[in-house]
């Protein structure tokens, strides 16, 4: 069995709050935390169309996810009973990991789900009048976190891997990969880079570009760029499909390692619950306050489990 994105509806928040019918979801799966615009949004919204609203959590320090109060350990997901009824999953507040977690549940539990995710109007850029400047950290977005780990249970040698990054504004978070003593990247391994071209807004895929600059230029003879919508996981997953594909056919690890936008976010998920065997890194950075204005497109993905 697998996981795949059946169906795509995009709406603009204007017109979605419009036409609201109650009670469309008889769950929605939500971060406890509220960091932007769209997160006020998306909280007054679900009020309105969802039945119950459960708060996730992920702690990488126990390897566990704290469900509706509950923990679990990330081996004992099956024992989580899943609501009956409509499922919507909010990945504008949720992380890769609570995403990707709550995504191996409802495989286990065969249970189709729906996506959301809000688009902002713009995100916050760094004060250089109070701040030193970087060329490689231009938007204040998050914090440093634990730094790049692997993500339980997709971990293994990465040594000799295909490395596919999806690049976001935050230059520094590469890095923490490219320049670690933990993991060390051998000369033989294969960097894949993605960015989301168009963006979701003219000109953004250029701030990508000047953000990460520095830091790729490091490892400019071994990169291989990728490219497609920034909102579009659908395509990002066949993109990832065929570098799986040649990764296999050389018998080496692929590594995904999700930095960019929330929707390719999406992509690296679902494709590592249908191969278990890749490898998952992330830096679990702490998302700050007022990291974005606005609430623009809403998108909406419809999963169905095929076999």
């Amino acid at each position: 069995m697998k996981l795949q994105i059946e169906d795509w509806n995009i709406q603009h928040t204007k017109d979605i709050s419009s036409h609201l019918t109650k009670n469309i979801y008889d769950v929605v799966y939500i971060c406890s935390d509220l960091y932007d615009h769209r997160d006020s949004w998306s909280r007054s919204y679900f009020n309105k169309i969802a039945k119950k609203i459960i708060e996730v959590k992920y702690n990488p320090n126990d390897i566990q996810i704290e469900i509706d109060s509950e923990n679990f350990k990330i081996v004992d997901l099956c024992k989580y009973e899943i609501p009956s009824g409509k499922i919507l999953i909010d990945s504008t507040s949720l992380s890769l990991v609570e995403l990707i977690h709550l995504f191996q549940i409802c495989k286990i539990k065969n249970k189709q789900f729906d996506i959301i995710y809000v688009q902002p109007s713009e995100y916050k850029e760094i004060d250089q009048s109070v701040s030193s400047y970087k060329i490689d950290k231009l938007y204040d977005l998050s914090d440093d976190g634990l730094g790049m780990q692997q993500v339980p249970p997709f971990v293994g040698p990465i040594s000799n891997a295909y490395i596919l990054v999806n690049l976001g504004f935050e230059g520094h978070r590469i890095g923490s990969l490219i320049n670690s003593d933990v993991f060390q990247i051998d000369e033989e391994s294969k960097f894949y880079c993605f960015m989301g071209i168009p963006a979701f807004k003219f000109g953004w895929e250029n701030e990508v570009i000047s953000t990460n600059y520095a830091q790729l230029s490091k490892i400019k003879e071994r990169i291989t760029f990728y490219y497609s919508g920034a909102n579009d996981p659908i395509k990002l997953y066949d993109l990832i499909e065929s570098i799986y594909s040649s990764a296999e056919y050389e018998r080496r690890n692929l590594c995904l390692v999700p930095l960019g936008t929330k929707p390719s976010t999406i992509a690296f998920a679902l494709f590592a619950i249908n191969h278990p065997r890749i490898l998952l890194m992330y830096d679990f950075v702490k998302k700050k306050t007022s990291r974005s204005k606005g609430a623009e497109l809403v998108h909406i993905w419809r999963v169905q489990i095929s076999n």
